[in-house]
């Protein structure tokens, strides 16, 4: 992958290692982590949690993120990230993690009570600067996609070549019957006949 910087308003950016760059992108102070236990447990998250710290970031660790994560799963957040004076909130993992913490970061900065944001075009407040760190479950699509795909081609390829070469192969020429006396085509006469 070749490393690019996109900007159409949020800045986006891609590339190797760029997760342990976040530390001199967020403003001071505490950072909120939200992410989920498995993200941690095989430790994916450890070296972009390490240069937050190594960068002068302290990091709130909420990890009790589920698939399909719930409202007290969202408001267990927000009180971690009022409880620390977070600054900033960082996303990390799959779509569920990053799902809490868009929803966190606007929570903290706004101030705003998740009853009264409901609906299109409501939530109008400023949200605390946020970060969303694509991991392993946001990467299974792509692999996901691939597969389909490749599982599509192959199937075309069996069923509009291979399949008809084989029963072509398979088939059996079928018996002509016997031309009788009274059964000849037109023009022929039968052997011996005057």
């Amino acid at each position: 992958m070749h490393n690019f910087t996109f900007h159409p308003g949020p800045r986006l950016v891609a590339g190797a290692g760029e997760a342990a760059s976040l530390a001199g992108k967020l403003p001071d102070g505490p950072c909120l982590f939200v992410t989920d236990q498995q993200i941690v447990r095989l430790g994916l998250a450890d070296s972009c949690r390490a240069a937050l710290e190594a960068g002068g970031k302290p990091v709130v660790l909420f990890d009790s993120v589920e698939a399909d994560p719930s409202r007290a799963t969202l408001e267990a957040a927000v009180a971690a990230g009022e409880a620390m004076g977070v600054r900033s909130v960082i996303g990390f993992g799959g779509g569920s993690p990053m799902d809490v913490a868009k929803l966190a970061a606007y929570l903290l900065g706004s101030a705003d009570d998740l009853d009264s944001i409901w609906g299109v075009d409501i939530a109008k407040g400023q949200r605390l600067p946020l970060v969303l760190v694509p991991g392993p479950g946001s990467v299974l699509y792509r692999g996901l996609g691939t597969v389909l795909v490749g599982g599509m081609a192959v199937n075309s390829v069996f069923t509009l070549v291979l399949l008809p070469t084989l029963l072509r192969l398979m088939e059996r020429p079928v018996a002509q019957p016997a031309a009788t006396p009274d059964k000849q085509p037109p023009g022929e006469q039968p052997v011996g006949a005057v």
